[in-house]
């Protein structure tokens, strides 16, 4: 307005005269000349219009890759990468970026001056999973499952030697005839293959992009359990550094401790190691049971009213079993509940069952009843009614396991699919775990092997066929008097005391083909030696789930009942009485079905990385 008064009554301003303009003025037409052509990577993808690609969408490919040339060429394998962005998605947005006249307007609009003011290096979470066999799985290769892929991943080197091997190769890998077959054909296709080595190439690109891993250094206690108590507080300063180291040593030292030899289906037996997490503060673990020394509220009679895990832990808990359900949910699998209380108990020999006695009218039938060991017998009866796919996430009872890596009470999760073996399961079961380990912010790699080739890989022996003195001499220094162990007892040992305290923390490992005198409730299948379809997948040291082709023959249920009773009794352990009615139900007809247990606590112990029960439980046995 001053500017146009001064015009009107024919004075110019000085600066005006001298053919200058203010160099204030200069400065803010030029900053809002660039603001104008500047915008952030999430509204540049949204505003291209790309099918399918929302605000949300367009928000997570700009965080997780950070790059619009990085983006623009990738594949669409690796766009599923990113979170909520599904095959569908992943191909729609390939196919956009593969037009060349939508980059041709991208380049357009890049020379015209529009600028990405926040472009930054991809998220650090895409280095996992940089590998051959999770490219094949982003593929969705027919018949290529997870399994198969991490098959193929460590039997060739790169994606070049997978196309150039033949069928027979395949099959050498580890595939069955028909998956090496429907996989050599979609090799065979110039544009799979074309995709398949375009994507190997931008797995290495984005390796190349993403930031370098940092290093600290590791301290005194780096990786151990530190227990701070209340004395701490009072102690001066070299008292609590010479606790502080003690600590450091007593985390250090390697402790061997004989497990209850293990049985059937979601036994609750633990051989634990140090994990990631342990120790860090942001966890939030509980005081421990007896500490001595430690602040207390307790009644008069010492009892601590406390509960034993953090409130972080707590509310993992319920963030695991919202994600479980809507995980069935989503597959069309039913959740049941199934009786606590039957009168008939688990016969495993190397499983203790409740007893209890009911006091009321039982129009003569038996008083005494068992808490169940697992869902298992119910659930198929289910089955055998024709419920169809199933599930049941709840509570379990084991006498005798109590201490720090066991609860009389723990968390079951179980559930079985009509129509599948058992390493469709595994690979279901691999999808769970790796969608609660995104609860905090970690992945895992997946290894598969069969029982022999893990003992044959790392301990030098065959634990299908050498003699039970080669299978004792291969625990090594590990003292165990023989007397009354069976070979399959010597078996079990060289798995807790050997194999599993070398299991690394960030690996899955499936474990399938079980010896046939290990089948418990599963298939045999014939071979030389015959092996029980049978898997168990580890996380680090912790086993996790145990899943079974399930029998379905009724005559060799009862059988095996009758040995378990057998066996029992020549331990001088009590009768439990087999159930009948799982029997029976065996012979109206189970389908064809494959069923796993998953231990809840023991998965959250491993998400945690603590080796105390107690630490995801409200209240341990101890405190209950």
């Amino acid at each position: 307005m001053k500017r146009r008064a001064d015009e009107r009554d024919g004075t110019v301003p000085e600066t005006v005269k001298a053919g200058k303009v203010a160099s204030k003025w200069a400065e803010n037409l030029i900053t809002a000349i660039d603001r104008s052509r500047a915008t952030t990577l999430a509204r540049f993808l949204y505003a291209l219009g790309i099918p399918q690609v929302g605000e949300s969408t367009a928000k997570a490919l700009a965080q997780w890759f950070g790059d619009l040339a990085l983006i623009r060429h990738l594949p669409w394998p690796l766009l599923k990468r990113v979170p909520d962005v599904g095959g569908e998605v992943a191909r729609s947005i390939g196919h956009f970026f593969d037009q060349p006249g939508n980059q041709q307007v991208i380049d357009r609009l890049l020379a015209c001056g529009v600028r990405i003011r926040d472009t930054h290096a991809p998220d650090p979470r895409l280095r996992d999973g940089l590998d051959l066999a999770t490219l094949l799985v982003d593929l969705e290769i027919p018949k290529v499952t997870a399994i198969r892929a991490a098959q193929l991943g460590a039997a060739f080197a790169d994606p070049q030697a997978l196309l150039d091997a033949p069928v027979h190769m395949l099959v050498t890998a580890g595939l069955p005839a028909e998956t090496a077959e429907a996989l050599a054909a979609w090799l065979e296709v110039e544009a799979n293959a074309a995709l398949l080595l375009r994507s190997a190439q931008a797995q290495a690109e984005l390796r190349a992009r993403l930031p370098a891993q940092a290093t600290a250094a590791a301290g005194p206690l780096q990786g151990q359990t530190v227990v701070l108590t209340g004395t701490l507080a009072a102690m001066g300063r070299e008292a609590a550094q010479g606790t502080a180291r003690s600590a450091g040593r007593q985390g250090r030292r390697q402790r061997v401790e004989e497990d209850q030899l293990r049985g059937g289906r979601g036994r609750s037996w633990l051989q634990a190691g140090q994990g990631r997490g342990t120790g860090r503060a942001d966890l939030g673990r509980g005081p421990a049971a007896g500490l001595s020394g430690g602040a207390r509220m307790s009644g008069a009679d010492g009892f601590d009213w406390r509960p034993t895990a953090s409130m972080d832990a707590l509310r993992l808990r319920a963030a695991f079993n919202r994600l479980a359900r809507g995980f069935f949910h989503a597959r069309d699998v039913l959740e049941i509940e199934t009786p606590v209380l039957s009168r008939a108990g688990n016969t495993e020999p190397n499983i203790a069952s409740f007893a209890l006695a009911f006091s009321g009218r039982t129009d003569g039938a038996p008083r005494t009843r068992w808490l169940r060991t697992s869902p298992e017998f119910a659930l198929k009866r289910l089955l055998a009614a024709g419920i169809g796919d199933c599930y049941e996430l709840g509570r379990v009872f084991r006498d005798g396991e109590a201490g720090t890596r066991h609860n009389p009470e723990f968390t079951l999760l179980e559930w079985y699919r009509v129509g599948w073996n058992h390493m469709q399961l595994l690979d279901e079961t691999v999808a769970l775990v790796r969608e609660a380990l995104a609860l905090v912010e970690r992945t895992a790699t997946l290894r598969v092997t069969t029982f022999r080739d893990l003992y044959r890989d790392r301990l030098g022996l065959d634990p299908l066929l050498d003699d039970v003195e080669m299978l004792r001499n291969a625990l090594g220094g590990v003292a165990i008097a023989p007397d009354g162990l069976t070979r399959d007892d010597w078996l079990d040992l060289l798995m807790t005391h050997r194999l599993q305290p070398a299991f690394d923390t960030d690996t899955l490992l499936a474990v399938h083909d079980w010896p046939a005198s290990q089948a418990a409730l599963a298939r045999i299948r014939a071979g030389d030696p015959p092996v029980a379809e049978r898997f168990e997948l580890y996380l680090g040291p912790l086993e996790l789930a145990n899943g079974y082709h399930e029998l379905l023959d009724a005559g060799e249920q009862r059988a095996r009942f009758e040995r378990d009773g057998r066996v029992r009794a020549a331990r001088g352990l009590p009768a439990v009485p087999l159930d009948a009615a799982l029997v029976e139900a065996l012979e109206h007809g189970l389908p064809a079905c494959a069923g796993v247990a998953l231990g809840v606590d023991r998965l959250l112990m491993a998400l945690l990385g603590t080796d105390r029960i107690a630490d995801v439980l409200a209240f341990d046995f101890a405190r209950a």
